[in-house]
């Protein structure tokens, strides 16, 4: 990377009776500590679930992304949360949510926060249509469909 040298590491073991697997990225160079935790996380075996917290490049560097998801493995419904979890930042808090409802008249939904607001959206993968609920936008709690 423009002349750049970068050294990552990848350390992946088995925890807890081998139903869970544990991550941790590092990465060392230019512009970061030695050693530097990027992410670290667990997720379980069968991929029902998992964590991932992602840290800021700084010399005193702290958790500020959490990538969440779930899957229910009877339904084979998956949600996916990304939230700000960076301690006194004005974002704190806020996230974004994408999931599914398999058999749902709307299969897919995505919950977005920011500024005191939730954006929600439900949608039909297969029509392309569905409906939109936001307060700030519409000045309404109203659903809004689309088709």
């Amino acid at each position: 990377m423009g002349g750049k040298k970068y050294e990552v590491s990848l350390i992946v073991q088995y925890i807890n009776d081998n139903k869970e697997v544990a991550w941790t990225m590092t990465v060392s160079g230019t512009g970061f500590p030695q050693d530097f935790v990027r992410y670290e996380g667990k997720v379980y075996t069968d991929n029902s679930l998992g964590t991932l917290k992602i840290n800021t490049v700084s010399a005193d560097s702290k958790p500020y992304l959490d990538l969440s998801f779930d899957k229910n493995v009877d339904s084979n419904d998956i949600s996916i949360w990304f939230s700000n979890i960076l301690e006194d930042h004005k974002g704190l808090g806020y996230y974004i949510k994408w999931r599914t409802t398999n058999g749902n008249e709307y299969d897919r939904a995505y919950d977005v926060t920011i500024e005191n607001n939730l954006l929600e959206i439900q949608a039909n993968h297969a029509n392309a249509n569905g409906k939109v609920k936001d307060p700030k936008c519409f000045n309404d709690s109203e659903w809004h469909w689309w088709n």
